[in-house]
């Protein structure tokens, strides 16, 4: 499977609701493709879906630091801070 179709049927099944599955491609797809900040978004996405938001803040600031100008990275990690009430956080990511 190419990292296209992994890439695809990750967010296909993210679409879904099926986060395991997701998930599983996603790490799938991060460990034959680490150097793409779109990879490690699409894995924060999955993390911050389920809950797992040091997971996702994880993955968001590999991305911004593989892609400083990813403004999806940027953008989500903020959201996160400010759910949890860190905004702070919340108004440096977005800076």
């Amino acid at each position: 499977m190419t990292n296209d179709e992994l890439r695809l049927r990750a967010k296909n099944a993210l679409s879904a609701g099926d986060y395991p599955l997701a998930e599983r491609f996603a790490r799938t797809l991060r460990e034959l493709d680490e150097t793409s900040a779109g990879v490690h978004v699409l894995f924060g996405n999955i993390c911050a879906k389920t809950n797992q938001a040091n997971n996702a803040i994880r993955a968001y600031q590999r991305a911004i630091e593989l892609d400083a100008k990813n403004a999806e990275a940027h953008n989500n990690i903020g959201v996160i801070y400010k759910r949890s009430g860190n905004l702070p956080a919340a108004i440096k990511a977005l800076e």
